[in-house]
C-alpha cells in the first residue's frame, strides 16, 4: 500500500498543506492508529526501507529537532532540554522532511515555506480531523483536549482554528 501518490519520476510538486491531508490520513491507517494520542513510533513507517531512530541532545537555542541520514537510515535529533510535547511535535515535523526526501516531493518556495508545511503536517498528524471531531462531541475543555492528544495548548488552538472551531 502506497501512502503517497506517485506522479512521474520527476518530483511531485507540493504547494499546499491541504495536499498533505491525504498523506496524514493514509499514514494513520497504515500505522493502525485509530485513537489519540498518535504514537511517535509510527515514524518508522515514513520510510519503510530504512530505520528511523530518535536521539536526544542539546541543540542550539530555537532549534527543537534536526534530521540526518546515515548508512542505515534516518536519525532525528531532538533537543533534550525541550518539553516532551515540543519533542513530540518535532518528531513529526522532521518526519515531514523524511517523506519529502524519500518521495522526492519538491517544494519550490523557500525554506520558510517548507518549514510551515512541516509544521502543518505535524499538527495534522498529531491532531487528526476525524479524531478531534469525535472528541469534540464529548469534550470542550481545551486543557482536556491537549491531554487526550498529548499536544501543547498553542498547537491545539492552531488546529482548532484551522478547522474553524
Amino acid at each position: 500500500m502506497s501512502y503517497i501518490p506517485h506522479a512521474d519520476p520527476a518530483a511531485l510538486r507540493v504547494r499546499d498543506i491541504a495536499q498533505w491531508a491525504v498523506i496524514t490520513q493514509n499514514l494513520l491507517q497504515l500505522g493502525s492508529v485509530h485513537e489519540p494520542p498518535v504514537p511517535t513510533n509510527i515514524i518508522s513507517i515514513f520510510d519503510p526501507g530504512s530505520r528511523v531512530i530518535i536521539q536526544q541532545r542539546p541543540l542550539q537555542p530555537g532549534l527543537h529537532g534536526e534530521l540526518a541520514r546515515d548508512d542505515l537510515g534516518w536519525v532525528i535529533v531532538l533537543d533534550g532540554r525541550a518539553h516532551p510535547l515540543v519533542q513530540r511535535f518535532a518528531v513529526f515535523h522532521e518526519g515531514f522532511h523524511i517523506i519529502q526526501r524519500v518521495r522526492r516531493l519538491a517544494v519550490e518556495e523557500d525554506w520558510r515555506y517548507r518549514e510551515r508545511l512541516a509544521n502543518g503536517f505535524a499538527r495534522r498528524l498529531l491532531v487528526p480531523r476525524r479524531m478531534l471531531e469525535e472528541r469534540l462531541r464529548k469534550v470542550t475543555d481545551l486543557g482536556q483536549l491537549c491531554h487526550i492528544f498529548q499536544v501543547a495548548r498553542t498547537l491545539m488552538q492552531e488546529r482548532l482554528k484551522e478547522l474553524g472551531r
